[in-house]
């Protein structure tokens, strides 16, 4: 059963979504989902299995819905939540515009943070070893011969980053960048920042 304390925040986020969009339109379809959502993470169908299957037409909010009913709930029950994306695109939809608005609407205060797929770095011990591998060239690593912007962002990669938001800490000039570039007269000027 839903307690009243996430019912009172579902509604508040809800209100506060409303006053906080021009062109926001009440959604049938989304009501129903967040009340689904938070439903079944409150064990209401199944205290056993908190499983909820759910598909939504474009436009529907689908994005909103999930995070109004699983972090209202979560929040209200000091748990975690995780979402998973399929897409690039949609976790930066969540990251750069649905969390930050949403923190704004809802009542309670709550953190997230990034998690990014192992794909989506580079093996820094692999990379070295084909940058270092006796008669290898760049070309190993590349079906075609790469342009200067793609060997610049791979040997880039190799720094240490600050955390999961794809900022690296230095500058391009440090040992690594030199020592994978093979050029000496590479330009080390380049800020070290990846998008």
């Amino acid at each position: 059963m839903l307690s009243p304390s996430v019912k009172k925040d579902i509604r508040s986020s809800y209100e506060n979504l409303k006053s906080q969009l021009q062109n926001f339109i009440p959604r049938k379809a989304q009501n129903y989902l967040v009340a689904e959502i938070a439903k079944t993470l409150a064990g209401e169908y199944n205290p056993k299995r908190r499983i909820l299957v759910a598909e939504a037409g474009t436009g529907i909010g689908k994005s909103m819905a999930y995070l109004m009913g699983s972090i209202s709930f979560a929040v209200n029950n000091n748990k975690k939540v995780v979402v998973s994306t399929a897409t690039v695109a949609l976790q930066e939809q969540l990251i750069e515009k649905d969390l930050p608005l949403f923190r704004r609407v809802v009542p309670k205060e709550f953190s997230f943070v990034l998690a990014k797929g192992r794909q989506r770095y580079c093996c820094s011990q692999k990379l070295a070893g084909a940058a270092d591998a006796e008669g290898a060239s760049q070309q190993v690593l590349f079906a075609d011969k790469p342009r200067r912007p793609t060997l610049i962002l791979s040997t880039i990669s190799m720094m240490p980053t600050t955390g999961g938001n794809g900022m690296v800490t230095g500058t391009a000039g440090q040992k690594p960048f030199r020592t994978l570039s093979g050029n000496p007269s590479f330009p080390t000027n380049i800020p070290a920042i990846l998008a």
